[in-house]
Parts: structure tokens; sequence; C-alpha cells
């Protein structure tokens, strides 16, 4: 199957009742002088290029909680994304979709086999983008080099894709006026960022936040900065008699390797005033300078527990708590009078470990009283809110004894993405199945409608959020409708709205 783009012919197969086309290019390779620059365009070819492989992914190190060494990479020529159609003629809605990973890791490859998305009449496109300090440094002499994008070639990288999504979906079957941005984890925070970018306006007309809602203030230009100095120090670029000429040729694995040696807590993160991002995410919500779209947002009940369980804490001592609280949310000095009023908001007396504690400290804090402050300001366009509570989800990372992930990070991304076999070897259940059904088309509707509700069927009635003040959840037998002061309430969001 040959498909045009503006490019050039490229040459896909067909997987089933889907078209699939991988590793299409939609930027020049970032290499040498183009490091730390802004996509270009990408070369024409004269030839049909074949488009039946997965481009590599963007340099980046095993993230430390899946620890899977497969997903290494340190290849700069990464800027790929894949077109997934279906295999009729049609003008489809478009959904495009941005991978997690803490802006350091992750692709848009083979995890998020779009199958079950497709065949409910969409086109999905998933992209890589840059990664770690490839796609994110800022720095004082990147900034000089005034073309705006310091601290922001990833979202920059993001953009392009969109920007090739208008120019070429419709010869895949897809509607470029009809495009969903959608992501999660990291990806989530790109579709909010977008929202408030000025240059990404246009580009989509809806969205879909999955566990995104975190680190709204993100940084400022000049915080990002020194973080961009402690890396030339680390690079051992500070001596140099061009540091940015010294990062621009670094070998990518010591890059890699100086990025490894800071501290990131759980990653990166967009950088506000700067011409690309003038506003941050809270401050654009705010200010009420955001693309006002039909919105979905949401998050799952036990996102901390990814994180807690993921990274050595799960078997955490009682004295330790409050150390923890303290590291996980970036508290100075731990053990003090912040992290004491926390401990005893959420006293461990309530939690049968300390780590499932410490575990909803994070939840609430970082990812769910977030999102539904910021729900709260994104009324001015129809607005849906979910909750993924399904406890008995199948853990996506390696099992830790004793310990229970439940609806932890990331754990609904099953539901949306895999094919039948993929569900099969994961284990799960008829009431699953028919879970990830209802979810897949409620996604799906919502691409098509800007509302995930169906015209027809027994689905449960997914209220407007703005004139409803109701979420629904995603439970083990099913969806519940849930008012946003209940959930506010179960999350401790009161006690958040202080700090």
């Amino acid at each position: 199957m040959t498909v045009e783009t503006v490019s050039g012919a490229i040459r896909g197969e067909t997987a089933g009742n889907m078209l699939r086309f991988l590793g299409v290019p939609y930027a020049q390779p970032p290499l040498g002088s183009n490091r730390f620059k802004p996509p270009k365009l990408p070369t024409s070819w004269s030839q049909a290029r074949d488009a039946t492989e997965y481009g590599a992914s963007c340099p980046q190190t095993p993230s430390r909680i899946t620890n899977n060494p497969s997903t290494a990479s340190s290849t700069e020529d990464c800027l790929f994304l894949n077109v997934f159609a279906p295999n009729t003629p049609g003008e489809f809605p478009v959904m495009v979709w941005m991978h997690g990973g803490a802006f350091v890791t992750g692709s848009g490859a083979d995890r998020y086999n779009p199958a079950r998305l497709v065949e409910r009449g969409v086109v999905v496109v998933t992209v890589n983008y840059r990664l770690g300090m490839l796609g994110w440094l800022s720095h004082p002499d990147l900034t000089a080099e005034g073309e705006g994008s310091s601290g922001n070639y990833g979202l920059m990288d993001q953009q392009a894709a969109l920007r090739w999504v208008q120019s070429n979906i419709a010869n895949f079957g897809g509607d470029p006026n009809n495009v969903t941005l959608f992501g999660e984890s990291a990806g989530g925070h790109s579709v909010l960022t977008h929202l408030v970018a000025p240059d990404s306006a246009g580009l989509f007309h809806k969205a879909i936040i999955q566990s995104g809602s975190y680190f709204p203030d993100q940084k400022t230009l000049a915080e990002a900065e020194t973080l961009g100095l402690a890396f030339e120090r680390a690079a051992g670029c500070d001596t140099a008699y061009d540091p940015l000429d010294c990062m621009r040729n670094l070998p990518v694995e010591e890059l890699l390797a100086a990025q490894d040696s800071l501290s990131l807590g759980i990653g990166l993160i967009p950088t506000t005033t700067t011409d690309s991002l003038p506003l941050s995410i809270r401050n654009g919500i705010n200010a009420g300078t955001f693309s006002v779209v039909p919105t979905m947002l949401g998050f799952t009940q036990d996102e901390g527990r990814y994180f807690v369980g993921g990274t050595g804490l799960a078997g955490l001592p009682e004295e330790e708590y409050e150390m923890a609280i303290g590291g996980l949310l970036g508290i100075s000095s731990p053990p003090n009078q912040v992290t004491a009023a926390i401990a005893n908001q959420y006293p461990l007396s309530s939690y049968e470990t300390p780590a499932y504690a410490l575990s909803a400290v994070f939840s609430d804090a970082v990812f769910v009283c977030n999102a539904l402050d910021q729900s709260m300001k994104l009324v001015d366009s129809p607005l849906f809110g979910y909750e993924f509570a399904d406890v008995t989800a199948p853990p996506i990372i390696p099992v830790v004894e004793g310990f229970d992930f439940a609806a932890a990070h990331a754990f609904e991304l099953t539901y949306l993405f895999g094919d039948d076999a993929f569900l099969q070897a994961l284990g799960f259940t008829d009431s699953q199945r028919m879970l990830s059904a209802t979810m897949l088309g409620y996604w799906t509707n919502f691409a098509r409608n800007g509302d995930p509700n169906p015209e027809a069927g027994d689905a449960v009635f997914w209220p407007d959020l703005a004139t409803s003040g109701q979420f629904v959840r995603f439970i083990p037998n099913g969806v519940q409708v849930q008012s946003v002061s209940n959930i506010a309430n179960a999350h401790h969001c009161g006690f958040w709205s202080k700090f």
C-alpha cells in the first residue's frame, strides 16, 4: 500500500483490518549543528520509502521503574511518526498520541498498538519526540541564539508532527479538521502544554489528558537554565572555549551519562517564560489564554503506587515516612512542620503499610488535586472528567512482592492499546475486556464528536463536568458517576489547596 506525502511516497503494509505506515520522518534528523535546534522540515525523497518498520527511539537510558534494557537508544535520527488507519475508504477522525515517560524515556512504537482504536473508525498517529537534555535543555547560550526555543525542542518536535498531520493525513483517510491530541503522563502534560502554547493553536481540535496534570507551574527559563548549567558541568563542557559547541559535539553516550548523573526527580518538564511557551499551564489556564476545545481530563485512583512500588519504596519503614514524603514532594530539609502536617493528614494508622500512605500522598498532591483544580477552570468548553479505578488492573511493570499496585499510574493504557492477544497474555478477565471496550467507545466517540457518549446503546451516560459537576469512575464491574466533591474529599484536595 503506497501513499503520497508532501515529502514523497511511503509504502506501508496491511495488519488485519488496519493499514500501518511506520517510521515516517516528519523532520530532519537533529544531528550535528541541528542538535539543540528547532526541527526542520524533512528532505524529500524520489522513490517510495519503505514504512514497514518502526524508526529508532530517541536517545534514552532504560527507565529505572521498568528497567527494560531493550528501550535504550543512542540514535539521534529519531524524529519519526507512525500512522494506523482503517483499511476502508473514508474521512475518519484523527487521534494523535503523545507517549509518556517523564520526558526522558519512551517512544511511539509498538507498546502503543492502536488496533482496537482503529477498528472503531479512527486514524491513529503515534509520535517520537526528543527526550532528556536533547529535547529539553535550557542554557544561557541557547537563549542567546535568539530562536526562542531554549528548553522546548521536544515541544517543537510535537508541533512539527501536528503540522505534518495537517499537511498529510487526508491521504491516509484522516480528517485534518477533526484531530484529537491525546497522551498520558508526560504525554498528557504535553497536551496541557499545547493548550496554552500559542504556536499549537489550530493544530488540533480536541484534547484528552491522561494523568498529565502534574507540576502545572513547570519551570521558568531562569530555573531551567540553572539546570542546564549543571548539565554543562556534568558533561565536562564548562571549561571548554565554547561550552555550547562542546555540548553539540558530545557523543550521545556521554551526554546520556551526564544527564543520568543529575538529580532530575521524576523527569524533565517544559520551560516557560519563553517565546515557545510564554505562560505555564497554571498561568495560562488561570489567565484564560488557552485553546478552547472539547476536553477529556482524568487520572488513576492510585497514581502514586507506580512511583512508590516501582522505585524500591514498597518496604518503607514507619520511621522514614516523613523523610520519604519530603523526598518525593521535593520539600527541603525533612522532617519539618510541612511534612508533619502532611503525615498528620495521612496517618499511618489509616493505611495497611507506610508505602500505601506515601502513595496516597503522592497521588493526591501531584496528580489528582491538580487535575481537579484545572478541570474547574476549563469549563468554557465541553469537559469530561474521569477516574480510572479498576484496582484489579493487570500490572504493566515488574511485580513487587507484597505490594498491590491497584489502579496505579499508566495502568489504564492496556485498556486502550494492544490487540486481543496482548490482553490474553496479561490475563484480562471478561469484565476487564468489557470495561476496555466501554473505554474504547468513549475515547473514539469523543474523537469523533467531542462527546464520549454514543448516539445509541446502553453505555453509562458520561455527563459534561461543567454542567453536572460529575466525573465518571471506571471500576472493576463497569462505570459509575461520582460528584467532583466526593472525589476531591476522597483525595484530600481541601488540604492540598492550602499549599
